[in-house]
């Protein structure tokens, strides 16, 4: 089976200090899973893109007009595994809507926080969490990028 990569151009450098209006919905994400990246020049890599190990992922409620992430509720935390893969354990408890994903470097003592809307579809694979990328770049900010693998 030949598998391709089809990278969506859904990528949004957002900010947490950019995005507090209501009316933007967020990056849609099917599940609340993924990987974390850095570009080399932001994380000390040696390539250009690498999976982070360790980082510590959140989910907070996004109320319309919040900004992240002081005083809003923890939805769920988890800690990146190999190659930046993270999964909640209880990610069927989580329920559509909106939140901010917040990811905090150990290595750095920074967080990044990108706004995303969890909107299940019927006939989403699991795998659906290897094509969903949270790329931290040197420029500080956070982006998504959602890879579909085409059979």
């Amino acid at each position: 089976m030949i598998r391709r990569a089809l990278i969506l151009a859904a990528v949004a450098c957002i900010t947490c200090r950019a995005q507090t209006k209501s009316e933007y919905v967020g990056n849609r994400v099917y599940l609340m899973c993924g990987r974390v990246t850095a570009d080399h020049k932001s994380y000390g890599s040696k390539v250009e893109s690498e999976g982070i190990y360790g980082a510590i992922v959140g989910v907070y409620a996004r109320p319309e007009g919040s900004s992240c992430c002081a005083g809003l509720p923890l939805v769920a935390k988890s800690k990146t595994g190999f190659f930046g893969s993270f999964l909640f354990r209880k990610e069927n408890k989580i329920p559509e809507g909106n939140y901010w994903l917040a990811v905090e470097l150990k290595k750095t003592n920074k967080e990044y926080v990108l706004p995303v809307r969890l909107m299940r579809e019927k006939g989403v694979p699991d795998t659906v969490c290897d094509g969903q990328v949270f790329k931290i770049k040197a420029s500080g900010e956070i982006s998504y990028e959602q890879i579909m693998w085409i059979n």
